[in-house]
């Protein structure tokens, strides 16, 4: 028998090849528009009209569980078991719109690329950001978050304390971006079914959950996961951002492509991000990894700031090819 979907009309993929920067096609007041409607933006009318529901996190979904379990095995759950810590680098680059709607989020001096660790099984990851502002780096550690700026730690005036609260958001999601169905195993989400959909010509099984808290400070973030029904790999992920007041009630989605396997676990190495609300399928940013490898022995002390360890701060094994 069929089931019902909660999650309705979903279109195909948009292309991530022929996305032109948006400053060639913006105004000034697009911008300004933009930007106030980022900020005035009612939450519950847009998570819903991109399909984002609230479901029952008291009971699971036992085929969406199954499927989320089948894309757990298929990015290589047994080889993540031995991983103690991931070591990655990343390249990249920003929409304009973005760069001028989002400046705090953006932080575009310094976030150009970077160096990022983690450690798996507990809430641990610091990220080295560099760019023509100079270093940024960030460490978090369960709910605290510390930022430097060029060895600079930040204080305690209003526009730090949104700089700490960007940066918490900015970890929080890189660590799902990367580590894609172990992020929500380690945090025991509950799956709903959320229908199917077509991405790139092939059938997606779309799983829903929440986060309670969200990302960076959120109190929740809802999550929608397109799963490869063939290969079983994770190729989408929607979700709301409630950890700024500049971002509530905004959606958007990443996907996933170019997965390749190191120590047994398959990883996505490009990233596409567009936003759905309240810019529809307006391109925000484009990324990919440069380096990875894991396992190097680093405890939570490695990653303290404002400087990695000598240990931690060898830079991520660049990929080949």
């Amino acid at each position: 028998m069929s089931r019902s979907p909660i999650v309705p009309s979903f279109r195909p993929r948009a292309s991530t090849t022929d996305a032109t920067p948006i400053a060639r096609r913006s105004e000034a007041g697009t911008v300004d528009a933009a930007r106030r409607t980022l900020i005035l933006a009612a939450p519950a009318g847009l998570a819903a009209c991109v399909g984002l529901p609230s479901i029952d996190t008291t009971a699971g979904d036992t085929d969406a569980r199954a499927g989320f379990d089948r894309c757990l095995r298929a990015h290589g759950l047994d080889a993540w078991r031995r991983i103690t810590d991931v070591s990655v680098a990343y390249d990249g680059e920003w929409y304009s719109i973005v760069r001028r709607v989002q400046p705090v989020l953006v932080d575009e001096q310094f976030r150009r690329s970077s160096e990022e660790r983690l450690l798996t099984g507990q809430p641990v990851m610091s990220q080295l950001h560099t760019g023509p502002g100079g270093r940024k780096f960030v460490r978090r550690d369960g709910r605290s978050t510390t930022v430097w700026y060029n060895n600079n730690a930040t204080g305690n005036t209003t526009a730090d304390a949104e700089r700490i609260a960007a940066s918490s958001l900015v970890v929080d999601a890189y660590r799902m971006f990367l580590c894609g169905p172990f992020f929500f195993a380690e945090r025991s989400a509950v799956m709903a079914y959320g229908g199917s959909d077509q991405l790139d010509g092939r059938r997606h099984t779309i799983v829903l959950t929440s986060l309670t808290p969200g990302l960076g400070w959120a109190g929740e973030d809802r999550f929608a996961l397109w799963i490869d029904e063939t290969s079983g790999l994770l190729s989408r992920v929607r979700f709301t951002i409630e950890a700024l007041d500049s971002t509530k009630g905004a959606v958007v989605e990443v996907d996933f492509s170019g997965h390749r396997e190191i120590a047994g676990v398959k990883w996505p190495t490009r990233f596409f991000e567009r936003i759905r609300t309240p810019l529809p399928m307006l391109p925000a940013h484009r990324w990919w990894m440069t380096g990875l490898d894991v396992n190097r022995g680093l405890a939570a002390a490695d990653l303290a700031g404002p400087a990695w360890s000598a240990k931690a701060a060898v830079p991520a094994r660049r990929l080949e090819g």
